[in-house]
């Protein structure tokens, strides 16, 4: 299984050794919020954490992942956002890196909108994915917003993935062609409303994204909802969200 976003620095060495036990064989690791004021440096510092020891942890438990390196919306500095962003083609040359984001809106204020696009033209230049985060408060406004920016910036809709959608959005991120990836955390969809979603919808471009080591998450959430969709008879549909999807992002 492919889980499409993974907090390894919120998880023990043995949690992250009974993912792998239960089938989690890749992942990825995107950046997150900084408590406090994000700088450049702090931005910077966590980056290189994601790229160098979260991914060894990741690797000597059996999986195999890569980080996403991006301005989350929620840690805009207030200086240096483009000295970090300036930091990133390197970082995902190195082939540590192989995505950019979490990009999105929280606030919805003009410098995430900036900040947002410059990531957006960023990964469409270096031609590589956009992980995009979207908010739970004003959840569909803020959508449309979101996706409306993605097609100014012009991004390859095969290389958008949409994290945090909800069965009142996805057919809306669908519609553009971009991929979505449905949170397993309990402050998301949960492991039972995401199969739900994928039954009523299909397997194409759906993805599963645990958030695992994002505080309360449910660590064996994406292993239950792939066992749900088989024993559903879905096995097929249960490869595709749970893995090959992933990996079609995301080749070796």
């Amino acid at each position: 299984m492919f889980d499409l976003h993974l907090h390894p620095d919120g998880l023990t060495d043995a949690d992250l050794q009974t993912l792998s036990l239960f089938g989690v064989t890749h992942g990825l690791l995107p950046a997150h919020p900084l408590l406090g004021n994000p700088t450049e440096k702090a931005l910077l510092a966590q980056f290189q954490e994601l790229c160098g020891r979260q991914r060894q942890r990741c690797a000597r438990a059996g999986i195999t992942a890569w980080a996403a390196l991006g301005i989350h919306p929620r840690a805009l500095p207030r200086r240096g956002a483009e000295a970090v962003l300036s930091a990133l083609p390197e970082l995902l040359q190195s082939g540590r890196a192989r995505v950019i984001g979490p990009a999105g809106l929280y606030r919805d204020t003009e410098d995430e909108r900036e900040v947002l696009l410059a990531q957006a033209r960023l990964a469409r230049r270096l031609r590589v994915p956009l992980l995009v985060t979207l908010p739970v408060a004003h959840h569909e406004p803020r959508t449309r917003r979101t996706l409306d920016l993605l097609r100014a910036a012009k991004m390859p809709r095969g290389r958008v993935v949409v994290d945090g959608v909800t069965g009142r959005t996805l057919p809306a991120v669908r519609a553009l062609g971009y991929r979505a990836a449905l949170s397993l955390h309990p402050d998301g969809l949960g492991a039972d409303r995401a199969v739900a979603l994928c039954r009523k919808h299909g397997s194409q471009g759906l993805l599963f994204a645990s958030h695992a080591g994002d505080g309360a998450s449910d660590l064996l959430a994406l292993p239950r909802a792939q066992a749900l969709l088989q024993r559903a008879g879905l096995s097929a549909l249960a490869a595709r969200v749970a893995q090959r999807n992933a990996r079609a992002l995301l080749p070796p």
